[in-house]
């Protein structure tokens, strides 16, 4: 039978099971913003080997295009910013400091998220995260986090770049 999957419950992240499996203690970054979250697989590339004797080709390889999680984070905090950029924190709550990194740190985690209705999960065992940060300072418009996953092969044998859960 045939599933509607719509809506957002939550996307939670966490470190990589030890065995390169994916994570099973994951925690919530925060809210996503409405209508930012995007699932989406980029065309795969169909590379053609052609020989002289023939017009059509004899042999085609496909390559999978790259799976990326896209969405906005609405409230951040210095927790967060640690979280998707790397760097540091200090002092104390509530005049708490976040010293972004001098450069990009490469942020592998697990990725799960929870449908409204529909599949019960979708799961990045493995993804590598990207942030920057976005917003206009106006009354009317929330400063976000634009996220970015890319699902990496996991290490674990037999374990997919994506999972869906019934």
């Amino acid at each position: 039978m045939a599933l509607y999957t719509i809506g957002i419950t939550s996307i939670t992240v966490g470190a990589i099971a030890g065995d390169g499996g994916p994570g099973t203690s994951l925690t919530s970054l925060g809210y996503t913003l409405e209508k930012t979250a995007k699932l989406n697989q980029a065309d795969a590339t169909v590379t053609e080997f052609k020989v002289e004797e023939v017009d059509a080709a004899v042999y085609t390889k496909s390559t999978p295009g790259a799976i990326t999680l896209t969405w906005s984070l609405a409230n951040p905090d210095v927790d967060t910013m640690i979280a998707v950029f790397g760097g540091t924190a200090s002092g104390t709550s509530p005049a708490r400091v976040w010293n972004m990194p001098a450069s990009v740190v490469a942020i592998e985690q697990t990725i799960k998220i929870i449908p409204s209705d529909g599949f019960k999960a979708i799961t990045i065992p493995r993804g590598q995260l990207t942030a920057k940060l976005n917003g206009e300072l106006t009354r009317d418009t929330l400063f976000v986090l634009d996220i970015t996953v890319t699902a990496l092969q996991p290490t674990k044998s037999g374990v997919g770049p994506i999972q869906f859960t019934q």
